[in-house]
C-alpha cells in the first residue's frame, strides 16, 4: 500500500518478495534482517543489504565463538524463511604464521564452505595476504578499459573541460573506489609509511594519467626520468595515452 496526502492505494498481498532492482528492496531487506546482530571482542556480523559477512578473530585455536555464530546465523535464516545459498558462500582465512596451519572446514547443512585466497566484497578485492595486489590489478584493468573512451572523446576534439569532467566521473571514480580501505596518505615523491608497492603503483598511475586541462605540467612531466621508467607496462601505456591529450 502506498499513499500521497489523503490518498491511499489498495492493499495487495505479495508472496514473492520485493522485486530485484527496485529502490525499496535494499531498505526492506535491511529492515527484515535488522534483528540479527552480533558484536563482541573477537567476532561480529557485517551486513550491507543482502551481503553478509561474519568476521572472527581466532587466537590460540579458540574457534568456538566463531563457529557458534555461524550456526546461530544459519538457524536464524531458517526461522525467518531465508534461504542461505551455500554455493555462493566463501571463507577466507588471513593467517601470517609459518608454517600456515590448515583450519577445520566450515560445514553448513552438510555442504563444505569453499576456502578461497581472494574474494570480492562490496566491489573491493580482498586477499588473504592483505597486500591488495588483486584489488590493484582489478582497478588497473578497469581504468585502462575506460581510458579507451577518453581517448575516443579526445580524438573528436572535445573541449578540455568536458574531458576533465569525463575523467573525474568515469576514470578517477573507478581508480579511487574505496581508497579509504586500501590507500595511504602519500607525500610528493615518497611512499607513505606502511604503503605497499601495489598501492603506490596505482596512486602514481592515477597522478600520471590525470589529464592536465589547465595547461599545467603533470606530475609525470615533473617527475625524474628514472621514476617514469620504473612504472609498470600498464602505467606506461596509461601515461602515453594521456600525453596524447596535451
Amino acid at each position: 500500500m502506498s499513499g500521497w496526502g489523503d490518498c491511499r492505494s489498495d492493499t495487495v498481498a505479495s508472496s514473492t518478495g520485493a522485486p530485484q532492482g527496485t529502490v525499496l528492496s535494499p531498505v526492506l531487506f535491511t529492515l527484515y534482517t535488522s534483528d540479527f546482530q552480533y558484536k563482541s571482542e573477537f567476532c561480529h556480523v557485517q551486513k550491507f543489504a543482502d551481503d553478509t559477512a561474519i568476521v572472527g578473530c581466532i587466537r590460540s585455536g579458540q574457534e568456538d565463538e566463531y563457529r557458534e555464530l555461524i550456526k546461530d546465523f544459519v538457524t536464524w535464516c531458517d526461522l525467518n524463511h531465508l534461504l542461505l545459498n551455500t554455493t555462493k558462500t566463501r571463507e577466507m582465512v588471513v593467517d601470517f604464521r609459518r608454517p600456515r596451519p590448515h583450519p577445520e572446514p566450515v560445514i553448513i547443512k552438510g555442504d563444505c564452505v569453499e576456502v578461497v585466497h581472494t574474494y570480492k566484497y562490496l566491489g573491493v578485492q580482498l586477499d588473504d595476504k592483505l597486500d591488495w595486489t588483486a584489488n590493484t590489478d582489478a582497478l588497473c584493468r578497469k581504468g585502462q578499459s575506460r581510458l579507451y573512451f577518453l581517448r575516443r572523446l579526445a580524438s573528436f576534439n572535445i573541449c578540455k573541460k568536458l574531458l576533465q569532467i569525463f575523467y573525474q566521473s568515469v576514470v578517477a571514480s573507478a581508480l579511487l573506489y574505496a581508497v579509504v580501505c586500501w590507500g595511504q596518505p602519500q607525500e610528493e615523491g615518497r611512499s607513505a609509511p606502511g604503503q605497499t608497492g601495489e598501492e603506490g603503483r596505482l596512486c602514481r598511475w592515477h597522478r600520471a594519467g590525470q589529464p592536465d586541462i589547465c595547461g599545467r605540467a603533470t606530475d609525470a612531466e615533473q617527475a625524474p626520468v628514472h621514476h617514469r621508467q620504473s612504472k609498470s607496462s600498464t602505467a606506461q601505456r596509461h601515461l602515453q595515452a594521456e600525453e596524447q591529450l596535451q
